[in-house]
């Protein structure tokens, strides 16, 4: 599992990095963060400070990090209409029992809307 995080973690940067929304602003870039259960909480916890993202409020956040756990292979769509359509589906996830952390990273377009920036998935353990 440490392996896959590192590896999230570093597909993340290059994203980040490589991305023209992102350019110049990956260490300490502001970050909403959904994770609605503690063990999707740590996990968030832990890929925040590895990157060194700052969580931040919604009208402020560059990017949404979103950590869910199910045993779906994709448990949430590549695109939302709001953000409020994002929390309620991550709420509806297996969150306290499913078998593998789906951790995506999402950004907001220009009308709002959210949009998948990166997905990658680990068990549990």
């Amino acid at each position: 599992m440490q392996k896959t995080l590192t590896k999230f973690v570093v597909i993340c940067f290059a994203v980040l990095c490589v991305a023209p929304v992102w350019a110049g602003r990956t260490p300490g870039a502001r970050v909403k963060v959904i994770a609605p259960s503690s063990s999707t909480f740590v996990q968030a916890r832990q890929i925040m400070g590895r990157v060194g993202w700052v969580e931040t409020a919604t009208e402020s956040a560059q990017a949404i990090l979103v950590v869910v756990r199910s045993m779906n292979e994709t448990p949430l769509w590549h695109q939302y209409g709001s953000l409020d359509e994002l929390e309620h589906a991550a709420g509806l996830q297996l969150n306290s029992n499913g078998e593998t952390f789906h951790v995506y990273l999402y950004a907001f377009d220009q009308d709002n809307q959210v949009k998948v920036v990166s997905h990658q998935s680990y068990a549990v353990n």
